[in-house]
């Protein structure tokens, strides 16, 4: 009875003892986690814990880089004579050569900086950026909004639009329009 068969009829016992045996047995062989689970009809990661749990039994109970397993070197006398080193002869450096001077690259363009319309209520349309350009105790006749042209399906233009996901810019918005206060006004 070859040793596969052996261990698939132990197995069948589904005795769990039997079995974890056959296990630890198998890996002491050599096969992989993978075959093993495999004849048993077992997942890789019961493999794995049960030749861990028995890692004693096997003989893998102490760590492989233990104090023993490192070779040690050998102690070497302080008074005995060093050996010398051979000198190394240095080669020559190639001569220094003045780099050709290089162009200057063209200045870099910078991109164009937010600026908002400042529309009035009455001047809003359908398609322009809504977002509220004015503090939390401005008059009626001081709030502004952004006005620029907006995202397709959107309320806000690009600057805006990342305005309003911003975690500290939100924040700030909410201080500004005194969100905290609503909210607690509201419930």
């Amino acid at each position: 009875m070859s040793r596969t068969v052996r261990l698939l009829a132990v197995a069948q016992n589904r005795n769990p003892e039997a079995i974890k045996l056959a296990i630890v047995q198998a890996a002491l062989a050599g096969k992989s986690y993978t075959r093993i689970a495999e004849e048993f009809a077992i997942q890789r990661g019961v493999v794995a814990g049960v030749v861990y749990r028995h890692r004693r039994k096997i003989g893998g109970g102490a760590r492989a880089t233990s104090s023993a397993a490192i070779p040690r070197q050998a102690k070497t006398d302080p008074k005995a004579p060093t050996p010398q080193l051979a000198p190394v002869p240095i080669p020559a450096l190639a001569p220094v050569v003045a780099l050709a001077e290089q162009p200057k690259p063209d200045p870099v363009l910078v991109a164009a900086v937010w600026q908002p319309k400042a529309l009035s209520y009455f001047q809003i349309a359908d398609g322009l950026c809504r977002w509220p350009l004015w503090p939390t105790n401005a008059p009626f006749s001081e709030k502004f909004f952004c006005g620029l042209p907006a995202l397709e399906n959107g309320s806000y233009c690009s600057h805006c639009q990342g305005l309003s996901s911003s975690r500290e810019l939100t924040r700030d918005t909410d201080r500004r329009l005194n969100f905290k206060r609503l909210i607690r006004r509201a419930a």
